[in-house]
């Protein structure tokens, strides 16, 4: 997810970057150098999934995580580097995860639609954009929804 410590530090906070060089033992002002890279390769390191032969009781469980594959290529081929490319595609792609905006309906239905994905166990009503009824009045309602 983007709203963590690492994408506050990724996106700039002082505060963050500071928090996460203390984790990997790098001095507070190497974030942009080594912090950084450190960070992502530990990261990928202790999100990896354990396989199914390893933990049996987790055995048909879907599980989050990364791939042995993934963190590989992170630690070895990009040294934990974020390449531009990626950066691009998570800047991009927080504005528009998850997003449904339309009438009530559209995102009741939207929402029903993919409330497995969204993990929920009950169906996720939208929220009216703007609340006050005065300031839309002979309009429709514009509703929104976020992962």
């Amino acid at each position: 997810s983007e709203w963590t410590g690492y994408g506050e530090a990724v996106g700039g906070s002082r505060r963050a970057r500071r928090g996460l060089c203390k984790v990997v033992d790098v001095p507070q002002d190497a974030w942009e150098g080594l912090g950084e890279r450190r960070y992502r390769c530990w990261l990928y390191a202790d999100g990896v999934v354990v396989p199914e032969e390893h933990a049996p009781k987790s055995k048909g469980r879907k599980k989050k995580g990364f791939t042995m594959k993934q963190m590989l290529k992170v630690r070895k081929t990009q040294e934990g580097k974020v390449t531009p490319v990626l950066m691009l595609r998570k800047r991009v792609g927080s504005f528009s995860n998850g997003i449904a905006v339309g009438s009530e309906n559209f995102v009741k239905g939207i929402a029903a639609r993919y409330q497995e994905t969204f993990r929920r166990k009950n169906a996720r009503a939208g929220k009216a954009l703007l609340k006050d009824e005065r300031e839309v009045e002979g309009a429709k309602r514009v509703f929104v929804m976020r992962e």
